[in-house]
């Protein structure tokens, strides 16, 4: 498993090889610049795990529930255009 936290993290993930089983795609990390790579996210031909953890878990931005929620919806909703 390889975890994506930055614009970088999601350039290099689509380069790694071998690539790993699958990617943890951490929205709470991701949320300040999630416009910016939206597309590049949809791009991705590779398994994610998709989270926005909560503060406690180790979440970042000090996101709120509905902020948290409104992140993943709007992944899975991009994902199901793929």
């Amino acid at each position: 498993m390889a975890v994506i936290f930055s614009r970088d993290d999601l350039i290099r993930a689509g380069r790694l090889r071998p690539s790993p089983d699958f990617f943890e795609l951490r929205l709470d990390a991701l949320e300040p610049v999630i416009d910016e790579i939206e597309p590049s996210i949809r791009s991705l031909n590779l398994p994610l795990i998709v989270t926005a953890r909560h503060p406690r878990e180790g979440g970042l931005n000090s996101l709120s529930a509905s902020r948290r929620a409104a992140l993943l919806r709007r992944t899975l909703h991009a994902s199901r255009r793929m």
